[in-house]
Order: C-alpha cells, then sequence, then structure tokens
C-alpha cells in the first residue's frame, strides 16, 4: 500500500474559512401626532446616504412600523415619513422631526440589530381666512387662499 504524504491529510481535515454574510438588520419604530396618537398608513422610507439602498413600508393601524433587511455594511440611513390623514396627505417629515432631507438625522445601523427610529408629526394648526373686497368692505363669498409653497391650487368657500 502506497504511503500518504502526512501534509496532504492535514490540509484535507483542516476547517475552510468563508467570510459571512452580512447579518441582516432593521430599522423599526413608531409615528406619533404630537398628541401622542398613533399615525396609521403612513409611507416610510429609509434611503441610504449613499443611494444604494432603499426600502419602503407603511405604518400599521397603531403607528408602527418594520423595515426588515436593511443593508448594514457600513450604510448610514435617512428616515422619512409621508403621513396621509384622512383625505389629504401631509407634508413629508424626516426623522427626527426635520422638515428637509438635508436637515434629517442620519441613522446609524448595526449588523443583526434593529434600530429604532421613533418620531411625532409637527403640530398641526387652523388658519381662518376673512376676504372683503376693497371697494366696499363686503365679505367675499367665494375666494382663494394658499398657504403651502409645495402644493399648488385653492378650495374655493363660500359662506
Amino acid at each position: 500500500m502506497p504511503a500518504v504524504p502526512m501534509i496532504a491529510v492535514m490540509l484535507a481535515a483542516a476547517p475552510v474559512a468563508t467570510a459571512q454574510p452580512p447579518l441582516d438588520s432593521r430599522i423599526v419604530g413608531q409615528l406619533t401626532k404630537s398628541t401622542g396618537e398613533p399615525v396609521p398608513n403612513a409611507r416610510v422610507t429609509a434611503q441610504s446616504t449613499t443611494g444604494w439602498f432603499r426600502h419602503d413600508t407603511q405604518t400599521g393601524a397603531d403607528g408602527k412600523y418594520v423595515l426588515p433587511g436593511v443593508t448594514a455594511t457600513g450604510e448610514q440611513y435617512k428616515v422619512r415619513f409621508d403621513p396621509w390623514m384622512g383625505p389629504v396627505s401631509l407634508p413629508t417629515q424626516w426623522a427626527h422631526r426635520k422638515r428637509t432631507e438635508a436637515e434629517a438625522d442620519v441613522v446609524a445601523v448595526r449588523p443583526g440589530e434593529d434600530t429604532v427610529v421613533d418620531d411625532a408629526l409637527f403640530a398641526a394648526g387652523t388658519v381662518t381666512f376673512t376676504a372683503s373686497a376693497v371697494d366696499t368692505g363686503e365679505p367675499v363669498r367665494a375666494f382663494c387662499a394658499e398657504l403651502s409653497p409645495t402644493r399648488r391650487g385653492c378650495t374655493t368657500t363660500a359662506r
């Protein structure tokens, strides 16, 4: 029987080192109104600061959301909330209570961990207009008022 070199046997028995795939992470949280009530059906988006990764989901009835499968290999994210309240959508808000992406907090995600991003919407307000004709001072029954630099169009109101 031929002799088997000892080095070959030792190499065959040695464990093979393999690179481990990155563990999936999650971004989780809850979106509430300024009053603490949950915000259901809001779109939640996490966009990596490199632009390579984007994850979207929607809040549940309790305002909670989960973004699974978030890549955590050196990526950082900005989280955006697009709330929907009844017949209208509210302005986009970025974590944590920021109005623009440039102002948004950067969220670091660690491999295999949940990163919690809770946020509350800015308080809503009410604006009341009374319009009157310049020449007569009489109330104007139908007029247009616009306060948003991002939305265009008016609602005509008759009183």
